[in-house]
């Protein structure tokens, strides 16, 4: 049953009997109506954000948007908030998983995982985690649950219980022994499933490299076989050498090595070769007979281009240069430098036409004319009896010669027009003269002639060009004058010469025909040849006088000019009148200095020079900047009617046409007002100026969060912010705004997730035109975030037989593309545009974590996570058994899961045959090792393992596993006796034992082994070295990188109690001990016990570290010591740092070793903070660490001002003083870089920004007294945070009063409703008689005499509102909180008569 409130609240300075007692009624008879029966759950209970007392009662609620909500991590029951349950506790099943903490499953009223069988809760950070198959992360703290296929969890990683004896095989997922040279071993493992180093090659252990290596029985290790001189093994053979070598004397050779050698290029042995025979380059000489060397392969003398060999007695000798001897029966190679041996001696091949060349020891033709010869051999090397000049043949003065192969002579050279020889050409020739028709002459005659002056050919003149007089014209082309060397016109001073057709022609005069080409000189009287036509030289300002024949300037106005030429002497277009330059109409232009141009006046408004003043301008018009205007523009127009100046009207004011308004950008309608795109700066008020529309948008629009269905966004308001009565925001693709009010940001709702919209804010004015103006910046484009995708959907196909699933999601809204994880096939993110992902090797009964996020417009969604599981088959059967401890009455099977389980395993069973096997044996877990006993002593036992699943019955068993037979020892010893373990620390455990009851012969020592979850940590063999008989104890659990020990004992010690310490153990860790006699067979029965080590104190916590996370969270993390010391819980400490002084303010603690980071909440924004830690176990505390780095937390927006007043200065009725302190130092929050002040002194609300440069602050406004006025005062940060706001509303009373203007007492409807049950229940029959009396009197006495200053009040007050645009008072203060009482309480309860302004005045609940 639920209790509906009624608030109310009276003004009891305004209520007068009559109403008091007709309320008293109304409020007794609306308390009976409201009682009302509310019978819902928690989430149905309506609320305010103000009043939440109807949720209190249901405990663990808090109120959102209206409506009873649990709080985080309680759950709605129907009736009440429960707590949700974490991992292993109790939930609802019919609430569901929401009943759950950490996304955890309701699963038969427990939370859980969602696949417990392939899934471990970690407590570190409360989420579920899949297990690791082997070499996966696993969880030390869970232990070996949380690892998959029976696998250890050691050090945080899953593997097999022997590691350095055992490997794990993927394709059946179990651990099998490792192999010697020859044994089985697994390829898909590789190598490292073989012991002593061995390859796996075919599944079977041996050497590296079989071809290349053997193996030595000696020490049972690979070793390369022997090449050609390297070592081998006389005890192996010829095999322990490579490329059927012999073994000789433990060394490595060919058959008969003084006539062989081993060639590595093929690794055979070959004969060595004689002169010319093949060998080998690698090998070298060794390869050769006789001292020979290897050269290139060949077997060769020592120098081949200097020696040859001789077969007549097998030697090397020099060979024959020109003229030495040679050997006749070896032939030419006996020579040097290709000669030829002719009667044992070196020579030439033709002695006639050739010579020796010492220079490079050839033999070189002889030369001929102009062909190379030898200047050291002489004129020898040259034929027809030419000489040899600098190691060419030529004639003997070459000069004046030269040689005519028509009869091999040399002859005279010719000079100009005597003869030459055509055959040799012009080199027959003097003076580079050319032979033409066997005849010397120039090159081109027609171009040339020959100047005997200096015998050169040279180029007949053009116009201008040099010519010879002693030749004549025929030195010059075109029919020219050769005259004083010169090549020239007739006549020159009349005459040019063309080069465009190389003519001379007659120079012109002013405008007749020139040549561009020749240029200027084809004119007469210094014209200038322009455009092929004679002109002056700058025809623009000269023209061509023909009184004188010369260029004279043009007259500018005013200036002289030819009546003869006319207008053409004057610049400017002017007129030519009476050999003067003038404007056409001299009375209505003027000349323009500036342009050069006659303007015609202007008239107002129109162009003038002000170069020219005022005569420029018609109608008396004044020429300012060049403009015909008034003589004071700024308050005066022309009126075109007159042609006078009249003056300008204000806005407002009455008028017929725009020019007449006094303000810019104004027109005239009726009166001067604003013209469209420009608002009054006065709002429609006198003396207001017209600005530009476009200063009213707003700026800085700026996206201040967003979801996947809103946007919210803010905006900085435009400087003439006064001027806007409202702002609005608009959503392309909808047609209709929004409005937001005065407020400076927007919350836009209902949009689609994933989707850009385009946001336009406008700006409204209201008051500049009779119609609304509106303008806006250019749109913004922001996006919703997309939606997180998901779920699965149930159509996903799951059925991985043949490796494939396709999984597929749900999603809502835009969505770009999705990035895709699922854990162990996709572990690299995959992006698709997809709603389905497909993937080829996924196996039957696994569990996967598909990981989704949805793109879209740049951004990302919340990740979506869920865990899927594929169907469940028959899983495989295990593989790689093997017996890993035999004795006499019991072996211990070892397995390994198969590696395609198809399902969770859920246990095993073993068959056995043999004599007296035991029944069927259910492992009842998934454990990968069985002792099975009891069996008979030296009998074969086989053993099938079958995998059992959590599928149905129907498919949950495999089929059987290879079989394995093993056979018990003959007589195994008993178990030692007297077995007594101690724990002496948290490190250090004794063990004693005694000789064993049977111990079937003689015993030679024990072996004590130590496992932690099934893996061995500790191997200590007990040696008897004077027994007899006795053998040496291998280790055969422990690897190498554990605890072993070998212990020496004598026979007398063997046979009596031992005592033994076993020391470096780990604090708080469980061992089994196992403890067996060493007999002649082998171990005997072990005995097993269990002993847990205690725990210590734990040491001194290192690293710590403080990272800030936000302005109220720091995260501390740090580094424990390992190993775990125990149960391990850690006190973190928080201090505050002030003055650098550290105060304690609050502990976290921390459960669990490998937890090492917590995150401190609820911290003071932009403060300084240090922290330790202690760590603690039951047997103590630890040292406390180092005191952390000093962190500051962020900023955050802040507090409100302290100290915040308003207040009229000793009775300056026009004044009011605003003062105020800086925030409290807690309530900083950050650096304070200014303070807004926000108010409606002007009329429209204002916002001031004061600097924060001291602590504390005045602030004194001009004002109108009898009004109101509202204040809103908060600080704002560096970050441009706004700080909380602190808001007021002023009476500006014109009276002197004792109270003060504002106040923050009221009276709560308690006081009221007490008052009124107070009144009615003591005197309600005196309070009727009296009332009833005043009633009747103050009616007569006081109507007319309150009459008229009730109608001035409400006229004054009630106005005023409407003039600052405070028609809704309760738009400008938060009503009903605690800090803004009703504004009758914040007035100071003035009283008034207007019922309006009392309305809006009601407290609203």
């Amino acid at each position: 049953m639920s209790i509906c409130k009624l608030t109310i609240t009276l003004n009891l300075a305004t209520v007068n009997a009559n109403e008091l007692l007709k309320n008293s009624c109304q409020i007794l008879l609306a308390s009976l109506l409201c009682i009302i029966p509310c019978d819902a759950a928690v989430g149905s209970i309506a609320c305010t954000s103000s009043d939440s007392v109807n949720c209190t009662k249901y405990g663990n609620s808090k109120c959102v948007s209206d409506t009873c909500l649990c709080k985080d991590d309680y759950y709605d029951n129907e009736s009440t908030c429960q707590q949700k349950g974490t991992h292993g506790e109790a939930c609802s099943s019919t609430v569901g998983d929401s009943s759950c903490l950490h996304s955890l499953k309701c699963t038969s009223d427990v939370c859980s995982c969602t696949t417990p069988s392939i899934q471990y809760f970690d407590p570190a950070d409360n989420t579920c985690k899949s297990k690791g198959t082997h070499g996966e992360a696993c969880s030390s703290t869970v232990g070996d649950s949380s690892c998959l296929h029976f696998l250890k969890c050691t050090s945080d990683v899953c593997s097999c219980t022997t590691p350095s004896t055992q490997y794990f095989d993927p394709a059946d997922n179990t651990c099998k022994s490792k192999g010697t040279h020859g044994e089985a071993c697994s390829s898909t493992v590789g190598d490292s499933s073989c012991l002593h180093s061995l390859k796996c090659t075919s599944d079977i252990c041996s050497c590296t490299i079989p071809s290349i290596q053997y193996l030595d029985p000696a020490d049972n290790t690979c070793k390369s076989k022997g090449t050609h001189g390297e070592a081998c093994s006389s005890t192996v053979g010829d095999s322990s050498c490579l490329h059927f070598l012999k073994c000789t004397s433990d060394v490595c050779s060919c058959t008969t090595p003084s006539t062989q050698y081993f060639d590595p290029a093929d690794n055979t042995c070959k004969s060595k070769g004689t002169h010319g025979e093949a060998c080998s380059s690698t090998v070298g000489d060794s390869s050769c007979l006789h001292s020979l060397k290897c050269t290139s392969d060949v077997c060769s003398c020592t120098t081949p281009s200097t020696q040859y060999f001789d077969p007549a007695d097998n030697t090397c000798k020099s060979k024959g240069t020109h003229g030495e001897a040679c050997s006749s029966t070896v032939g030419d190679s006996s020579c040097l430098h290709s000669l030829k041996c002719t009667s044992d001696v070196c020579s030439c091949t033709t002695p006639s036409t050739q010579y020796f060349e010492l220079a490079d020891n050839t033999c070189k033709s002889k030369g001929t004319h102009g062909e190379a010869c030898s200047s050291t051999v002489g004129d020898s090397s040259c034929l027809h009896s030419l000489k040899c000049t600098s190691d060419v043949c030529s004639c003997t003065t070459p000069s004046t010669q030269y040689f005519d192969p028509a009869d091999n002579t040399c002859k005279s050279k010719g000079t100009h027009g005597e003869s030459c020889s055509s055959t040799v050409g012009d080199s027959s020739c003097l003076h580079s003269l050319k032979c033409t028709s066997d005849v010397c002459c120039c090159t081109t005659p027609s171009k040339q002639y020959f100047d005997l002056a200096d015998n050169t050919c040279k180029s007949k003149g053009t116009h201008g060009e040099a010519c010879s007089s002693t030749v004549g014209d025929s030195s010059c082309l075109h029919s020219l004058k050769c005259t004083s060397d010169v090549c020239s016109c007739t006549t020159p001073s009349t005459q040019y010469f063309e080069l465009a057709d190389n003519t001379c022609k007659s120079k012109g005069t002013h405008g007749e025909a020139c040549s561009s080409t020749v240029g200027d000189s084809s004119c007469l009287h210094s014209l200038k040849c322009t455009s092929d036509v004679c002109s002056c030289t700058t025809p623009s300002i000269q023209y061509f006088d023909p009184a004188d024949n010369t260029c004279k300037s043009k007259g500018t106005h005013g200036e002289s000019c030819s009546s003869t030429v006319g207008d053409s002497s004057c610049l400017h277009s002017l007129k030519c009148t009476s050999d003067v330059c003038c404007c056409t109409t001299p009375s209505k232009q003027y000349f323009d200095l500036a342009d050069n141009t006659c303007k015609s006046k202007g008239t107002h408004g129109e162009a003038c020079p002000s170069t020219v003043g005022d005569f420029s301008c018609l109608h008396s018009l004044k020429c300012t900047s060049d403009v015909c205007s008034c003589t004071t523009p700024s308050t005066q127009y022309f009126d075109p009617a007159d042609n006078t100046c009249k003056s300008k009207k204000p806005l407002g004011d009455n008028c017929s046409a725009d020019f007449e308004c006094l303000v810019a950008n104004a027109e005239c309608t009726t009166k001067c007002q604003c013209k469209i795109n420009y608002y009054d700066t006065n709002n429609a008020a006198s003396e207001g100026a017209c600005e530009p529309l476009v200063n009213l948008r707003v700026s800085n629009i700026q996206l201040q969060t967003r979801s996947e269905n809103y946007l919210v966004i803010k905006w900085t308001a435009p400087p003439a912010a006064a001027a806007v009565e409202e702002y609005k925001f608009v959503v392309g693709g909808t047609s209709s705004e929004v409005s937001v009010g005065k407020q400076l940001e927007a919350n836009i709702t209902g949009l689609i997730p994933g989707v850009m919209y385009t946001i336009t804010v406008i700006s409204v004015d209201s008051d500049s035109r009779p119609a609304q103006q509106k303008t806006s910046p250019g749109p913004v484009n922001q996006a919703t975030k997309p939606a997180t995708p998901g779920p699965i959907k149930d159509d996903s196909d799951l059925t991985a037989s043949d490796g494939q699933i396709i999984v597929k999601w749900g999603f809502t809204g835009t969505v770009a593309l999705y990035t895709v994880t699922i854990s162990d096939l996709i572990t690299m993110p995959v992006n698709t545009s997809n709603t389905f992902f497909g993937i080829n090797s996924a196996k039957n009964g696994h569990r996967y974590t598909l990981k989704l996020t949805a793109h879209s417009n740049g951004l990302i969604s919340d990740e979506y996570s869920e865990v899927f599981r594929t169907v469940i088959t028959q899983p495989n059967p295990p593989t790689s058994l093997s017996c890993a401890e035999i004795v006499s009455t019991s072996i211990d099977l070892e397995w390994q899961p198969s590696a395609l389980p198809n399902g969770d395993i859920q246990y095993y069973l073993i068959d056995t045959s043999g004599p007296f096997p035991p029944s069927q044996i259910n492992t009842s877990t998934s454990v990968v090792t069985y002792k099975v006993e009891p069996l008979l002593a030296a009998n074969r036992y086989c053993f099938f393992v079958k995998t059992v699943n959590d599928g149905p019955d129907s498919i949950k068993t495999s089929g059987n596993s290879n079989q394995l037979c093993c056979t018990t020892k003959a007589a195994s010893s008993s178990e030692p006796t007297s077995v007594t373990i101690n724990v002496l620390s948290s490190r250090h455990i004794s063990v004693s034992w005694n000789y064993p009851d049977n111990p079937q012969g003689d015993i030679f020592g024990y072996r004590l082994r130590l496992r932690v979850n099934a893996v061995c940590q500790v191997e200590i063999i007990f040696f008897c070295t004077d027994c007899p008989n006795t053998h040496t104890i291998t280790y055969k659990d422990c690897g190498d990188d554990k605890q072993r020990q070998t212990v020496n004992l004598i026979k007398n010690q063997i046979n009596t109690t031992i005592s033994y310490v076993v020391g470096h153990l780990i604090p708080y860790t469980n061992y089994d001990v196992w403890i067996a006699a060493h007999s002649t067979v082998n171990d005997g029965l072990r005995h097993e016990s269990k002993v847990q080590t205690i725990s210590e104190v734990p040491q001194t916590p290192l690293s710590l570290t403080a990272s800030v996370v936000s302005s109220s969270q720091i995260t501390v993390t740090w580094n424990q010591p390992a190993p775990r010391p125990g149960v391990t819980t850690y006190h973190v400490k928080a201090y505050e740092v002030v003055n650098d002084v550290n105060e304690f303010v609050k502990m976290s603690n921390v459960s669990g070793f490998s937890i090492q980071t917590t995150t401190f909440s609820g911290l003071e924004a932009y403060w300084n903070y240090t922290f330790s830690v202690v760590a603690a176990t039951d047997k103590g505390n630890s040292e406390q660490s180092e005191m952390s780095g000093t962190v500051t937390t962020h900023q955050d927006a802040p507090g409100k001002v302290t100290n915040f007043e308003i207040k009229r200065p000793a009775n300056i009725f026009t004044t009011m003083e605003v003062t105020w302190t800086m925030p409290s130092l807690r309530d900083r929050n950050g650096i304070i870089k200014e303070y807004k002040i926000s108010h409606n002194i002007s009329g429209t609300f204002t916002i001031e920004v004061v600097t924060a440069e001291v602590e504390s602050f005045q602030k004194l406004y001009y004002i109108t007294p009898d009004r109101y006025y509202m204040i809103e005062l908060y600080a704002v940060n560096n970050l441009n945070q706004d700080g909380e706001k602190n808001r007021k509303i002023y009476y500006a009373s014109s009276r002197i009063e004792s109270q003060p203007p504002v106040s923050h007492e009221g009276y709560s409807i308690e006081t009221v409703i007490g008052a009124v049950i107070g009144c009615v229940s003591f005197s309600v029959v005196i309070m009727v008689i009296v009332v009833c009396f005043i009633s009747k009197r103050k009616k007569n006495k006081k109507s007319k005499q309150s009459k008229l200053r009730h109608t001035q009040d409400v006229s004054q007050i009630g106005d005023q509102y409407e003039e600052l645009g405070m028609n809704n008072i309760s738009h400008y203060q938060e009503l009903g909180s605690k800090e803004n009482q009703t504004v009758y309480d914040q007035i100071d309860r003035m009283q008034t008569l207007d019922k309006q302004y009392e309305n809006l005045m009601l407290k609203m609940k």
